[in-house]
């Protein structure tokens, strides 16, 4: 198992481009520790349009095109899917995540 790299509020304060080129140019999030827990991921916004286009179903992994125009709207739509999942008594993320993958495989 590869373990995703991972940064500091503090680190991104003092050396927010270093990080910043890192996720661009690793394609793979940086997971953003607060208080020795994950909070945010920073993501390449190509990777995130990546994982939209496989989350809405229009590719499969490994099949995306890094050359194609980012497709905003896409990636607009799965967040509000995600965001709905927010909250107490409003739906249940880890079974979310367990259907989506079963939807995509």
């Amino acid at each position: 198992m590869i373990f995703p790299r991972t940064t500091t509020v503090r680190e991104i304060q003092r050396n927010y481009k270093k990080v910043f080129e890192y996720a661009k140019r690793a394609k793979e999030p940086i997971i953003v520790m607060k208080n020795n827990k994950p909070e945010v991921a920073i993501v390449d916004v190509r990777k995130l349009d990546e994982m939209a286009a496989i989350a809405s179903g229009e590719v499969k992994y490994g099949q995306y095109d890094q050359t194609q125009e980012i497709n905003w709207e896409r990636i607009l739509e799965q967040l509000k899917r995600i965001r709905s999942f927010r909250g107490k008594g409003q739906g249940n993320l880890s079974k979310f995540v367990q259907e989506d993958r079963l939807q995509h495989l």
